[in-house]
């Protein structure tokens, strides 16, 4: 159960990380050498605090042309998701979407690594997918099995 509240809350922290405007947050000088060390090649760094989760900073950035975002709680990265192909999603999370949002496309993908513990339970994937009018956003289990839906703001929202 704590696994899967993790799950969601890091999927909410991602929605929320691509919705927000641009302001600034006081990123700890921890966090700042950390991340430093981590992705040394990092530019256009967006940084941004959940209100809810003070002990939380989130780093938005391309690296290698992918979207990435590196999640740290208090001070040290808990979970990072990195933009993939969607040829490279597995095979039964694309079964998965295929047989339950049939009239749905594959906009975009992702997986999920959980750093604090690096195997290979730690991993999860995620598609946005949309029916050219509503989209969302489905997170898998590498078995398949879905662990949340998001419905994703329309593009006038953003």
């Amino acid at each position: 159960m704590k696994k899967l509240f993790s799950f969601w809350v890091v999927i909410l922290l991602f929605i929320s990380l691509q919705a927000q405007e641009k302001k600034e947050v006081n990123v700890s000088e921890k966090v700042k050498s950390e991340f430093a060390k981590l992705y040394p090649d990092a530019k256009e760094v967006k940084w941004s605090k959940d209100s809810n989760m003070p002990n939380r900073t989130n780093a938005l950035f391309i690296q290698n042309g992918k979207q990435i975002v590196a999640i740290f709680m208090t001070d040290t990265l808990f979970a990072r998701m990195i933009e993939t192909e969607i040829v490279d999603l597995p095979k039964v999370v694309k079964d998965h979407l295929d047989k339950n949002y049939k009239d749905y496309s594959i906009v975009k993908a992702g997986k999920m690594h959980f750093v604090s513990k690096p195997d290979k339970n730690n991993i999860a994937y995620g598609a946005e997918i949309t029916n050219g009018t509503i989209s969302k956003r489905v997170m898998c289990f590498p078995d398949g099995k879905e662990m949340n839906v998001t419905n994703l703001p329309d593009k006038k929202e953003k």
